[in-house]
């Protein structure tokens, strides 16, 4: 894969690698889906929840702390993503610092 190819790929893929996406979803028979969805900004910071009402009483209200609990896990994903785009990133900055120079006038 060339660099040009790299640095595409990379601006397709930015919102994929700014966002973390949890998600805890139930379909019954029905195919109808409930679901709790938490998405985190890595840039902002900002987290926003979204909670079917199904989950505020009832039988699926217990998978509210199951939720939680996978949110808890995200710090270490974020941790993760984080190096892996500072590493993203050196390496795209050294493979820039050795690309020949083109004249392309």
């Amino acid at each position: 894969m060339d660099l040009k190819s790299l640095v595409d790929k990379l601006k397709a893929q930015g919102a994929d690698l700014t966002t973390l996406k949890i998600e805890t979803k139930v379909v019954g028979t029905t195919g109808r889906a409930r679901a709790l969805r938490t998405t985190i900004d890595l840039i902002d910071g900002d987290i926003v929840n979204e909670v079917h009402a199904d989950f505020l009483t009832g039988d699926l209200e217990q998978l509210r702390a199951f939720h939680g609990e996978q949110v808890s896990k995200a710090e270490g994903i974020v941790a993760a993503r984080i190096e892996m785009l500072k590493a993203i990133l050196g390496k795209l900055g050294e493979l820039l610092a050795d690309e020949p120079e083109t004249d392309e006038s």
